[in-house]
């Protein structure tokens, strides 16, 4: 009777213990899903790029576990200037039949407001002072920036390709403008742009009051004649075309066509 009674002593002491032991595996157990389960929580937007307005965060609700719902969002829930943001966002548990007491640990959900891009445009007729020279020996061109005709709120930051140049040719600059209204600090860099500009080729002054003949007149004695030229301003040479060379007599005479071409050290700037 005796060991009855100790056995169901036993027993009374042993199935709650089960229990409760069960109920407490069963507890960690639907604890550590929800923890793996919240993980997987997202925000239904985590980039933007500046507008100025205000931009706010929000859970995305189908990546909440089931029973769990927002309790609030504090940290960076809200902001309007580009940068990167954290929100904390604070769950907790909801429902029939389940325990609410517990408590969910706050989770941290990274967000960004993205630099914006500023578009710009110049008209580099405007822009530029002059863009268009005539070659002048020795005379250095170069292009200046008219600041008044810049945008409003917008300085230039820096210049760089060819500003200056003494021969003729295409050149460009590329002229990096910074933005410095208000909120600057939301905007990207801008990309610089490009102006070109142009030193013309030049024609030749030259004179063609001293240029003759060395001889102008021969007699036929049955050999080929042909011509010179004399009175060549300096770096300056001839070719002749046509009608350089005859050996018949010609009543009327000939017509000699010639070239001349400048050969100085300079000579790409002047049209040929």
């Amino acid at each position: 009777m005796k060991k009855k009674l100790i056995m169901l002593l036993a027993f009374m002491f042993v199935l709650p213990c089960a229990v409760m032991l069960s109920a407490c595996k069963q507890s960690k157990d639907a604890s550590k899903k929800v923890q793996e389960e919240i993980s997987g929580v997202a925000l239904v937007e985590n980039e933007f790029v500046y507008d100025g307005v205000q931009k706010r965060v929000t859970v995305d609700k189908q990546t909440l576990p089931e029973n769990v719902r927002v309790k609030y969002i504090s940290g960076d829930a809200y902001a309007t200037d580009a940068g990167d943001y954290t929100a904390i966002v604070k769950l907790e548990y909801y429902g029939e039949n389940v325990d609410t007491s517990q408590e969910i640990p706050a989770i941290e959900l990274d967000w960004t407001i993205l630099k914006a891009n500023i578009n710009v445009r110049v008209n580099e007729d405007v822009v530029l002072v002059a863009k268009y020279f005539s070659y002048e020996k020795d005379v250095e061109r170069t292009v200046a920036i008219n600041y008044n005709a810049l945008p409003s709120y917008f300085s230039v930051k820096n210049i760089s390709g060819t500003q200056s140049a003494t021969n003729a040719g295409q050149y460009y600059i590329n002229v990096e403008l910074e933005y410095v209204g208000a909120n600057a600090k939301n905007y990207n860099p801008i990309e610089p742009i490009r102006l070109d500009w142009q030193i013309f080729k030049k024609t030749l002054p030259i004179s063609l009051n001293n240029i003759v003949l060395v001889q102008d007149d021969f007699t036929y004695d049955g050999t080929e004649k042909s011509i010179q030229v004399t009175g060549l301003p300096e770096n300056v040479s001839c070719t002749i075309i046509s009608g350089g060379k005859a050996t018949i007599v010609s009543e009327g005479g000939y017509t000699a066509a010639i070239k001349l071409k400048y050969d100085g050290d300079d000579a790409e700037n002047y049209y040929t």
